[in-house]
């Protein structure tokens, strides 16, 4: 699966709202989570991330005004399902409340999630080793953000660009 949302550089497990606009004009855009309150709220839904693309919002150019105050971006997160959440070492929280927490259990159809067919599909990428958490064996969102970083390119002849309503 890849997920791919807005998300503001932060150390902190925080969210910033977008009040009056102040992140983005763009009408439809409320949230921008932290890079590590996403990182660990995929990994709390059994998701690992395993890759990731991200670009700055100072990089894209957008008749979209985008925050400057704070670095923010687009994260695009490569991920592979497990049966379980992924705590770090330390984190005895996050087994406990997903075997406990009522919301965990009730508002995620986990029966449906766990009926999915498995895929044969492998991701070949090569990571490299020190993105790795060494407890996990996912990556470190926060540390891969300027390793992982991509940029406009300088030719067009140099992009890919897909739109909706491309056929191959």
């Amino acid at each position: 699966m890849i997920v791919s949302t807005n998300v503001v550089v932060d150390n902190a497990f925080t969210m910033q709202f977008n009040n009056a606009g102040r992140l983005q004009e763009e009408e439809n855009t409320f949230w921008y989570l932290s890079v590590r309150a996403l990182d660990y709220l995929l990994r709390y839904l059994k998701l690992a991330p395993i890759d990731c693309l991200y670009i700055s919002h100072r990089d894209i150019k957008s008749s979209v005004r985008y925050v400057t105050d704070v670095e923010s971006g687009y994260l695009s997160v490569v991920c592979g399902a497990k049966k379980k959440p992924i705590p770090s070492r330390e984190d005895n929280w996050m087994l406990k409340s997903a075997q406990h927490s009522w919301e965990y259990a009730g508002l995620i159809d986990w029966d449906f999630c766990n009926r999915q067919a498995v895929t044969q599909v492998t991701y070949s990428a090569t990571i490299e080793e020190n993105l790795l958490r060494d407890d996990t064996g996912t990556i470190d969102l926060l540390r891969a953000l300027p390793i992982k970083a991509i940029h406009e390119a300088q030719r067009s002849s140099d992009a890919h660009v897909l739109c909706l309503a491309d056929i191959s």
